[in-house]
């Protein structure tokens, strides 16, 4: 009973320890989410016909803007929260059954990456993606044999 009671106890401390991290996840989460929705609204051409309010591809430029930067501010906080837990603990912050730092490290390399191809687009280059021997992508310009970007 008593090493029952000790764990019970352990957990708790555990608990009381994690929420500022649990906080900080939640409203990454949630910055996550309002950001797919922002842009999967924002590539919906339809929007750019008919009458709009004056201004409000300004605002939405704005807010994501907005949203992009509160995020960028959250992974640095927990940039530096998840390494802290993780050697006082003993074993990583966990959200979701998945160890948090590791995903939110996947996170921000496809968004990097996503950021890479749409700059490239941008400029006019076709881009494809093709696996390469070291077992990582290789952005490369189309019917070119020289990659233009390795990752």
């Amino acid at each position: 009973m008593e090493t029952l009671a000790q764990r019970l106890t352990d957990e708790e401390e555990l608990l009381r320890a994690a929420a500022p991290i649990v906080e900080a996840v939640r409203a990454r989460e949630d910055l996550k989410a309002a950001l797919r929705h922002f842009s999967r609204d924002a590539t919906n051409p339809l929007r750019l016909f008919g009458r709009q309010p004056p201004g409000k591809l300004l605002r939405e430029e704005k807010r994501r803007n907005r949203l992009t930067a509160e995020l960028a501010r959250l992974n640095r906080s927990l940039a530096q929260l998840l390494p802290a837990f993780e050697r006082c603990h003993g074993r990583p912050f966990e959200w979701q059954g998945t160890d948090y730092l590791r995903a939110m490290q996947a996170d921000i390399l496809a968004l990097e990456r996503e950021e890479e191809v749409a700059n490239l687009v941008d400029l006019g280059v076709a881009v494809t993606a093709r696996p390469s021997s070291s077992n990582s992508k290789v952005w490369q310009h189309a019917g070119s044999s020289t990659p233009s970007l390795s990752q």
